[in-house]
């Protein structure tokens, strides 16, 4: 039970990333980071497509994108939102076709993604931050559900998206934190010492299992 909405003061969710074995390998555009599924019934391996409420903190290698033309390693986080829009991709409509969310907040030009990223969310306010950087945002409150979409409860997914590059190498996350879990007040701490393969997802940015 992730539900921020109900605790005081909000809850940060972070994970660490502590190797990143690409990083002398120019634009290999990997993406990393975790969806926070609200009210969701049975979650399947598309629950960023197939589920109506997401929150997606994406952080990613931009070199070779828009953000750095250069084809440089640089790094940079988006949050994205989708409310009451199951069978849809949780991007901005203005990032391409079918989707159905909202950018929330948005950094870039980071030299580094070994560190610690996540967001705090605190009713509608939200921020995310990784290592040098941070962003806040209000999130959109699509017909009024934002209160009835994640009040329930949330449940996290986290992976990697090698976006089209050839398979090899590695991520290594070794910690995920929810703080405080609002339910219990309690903190999550998973010292998974997680080695994310690239075979972790497929589809187009759209899965993460």
């Amino acid at each position: 039970d992730l539900d921020w909405l109900n605790a005081s003061g909000g809850a940060t969710f972070s994970f660490n990333v502590s190797n990143y074995d690409l990083q002398n390998n120019a634009g290999s555009r990997d993406e990393v980071g975790f969806f926070l599924v609200g009210n969701g019934g049975v979650v399947g391996n598309v629950a960023d497509f197939a589920q109506a409420n997401v929150l997606y903190l994406r952080v990613m290698d931009f070199g070779g994108f828009s953000a750095d033309p250069a084809n440089t390693h640089t790094f940079g986080a988006q949050l994205y939102l989708k409310l009451n829009a199951p069978n849809a991709g949780f991007y901005d409509p203005a990032d391409g076709a079918g989707n159905a969310g909202t950018k929330i907040a948005e950094f870039y030009n980071l030299p580094v993604i070994t560190g610690a990223w996540g967001m705090t969310l605190d009713g509608s306010a939200a921020t995310i931050f990784g290592p040098g950087g941070s962003a806040s945002g209000t999130l959109a409150d699509v017909g009024g559900t934002l209160n009835t979409s994640f009040n329930n409860n949330g449940r996290l997914f986290i992976g990697v998206n090698n976006n089209g590059a050839a398979a090899g190498g590695t991520i290594t996350f070794d910690s995920v934190q929810a703080i405080p879990e609002p339910s219990t007040i309690l903190s999550m701490i998973c010292g998974l010492g997680l080695v994310a393969g690239r075979f972790l997802v497929s589809r187009r940015r759209e899965k993460l299992v």
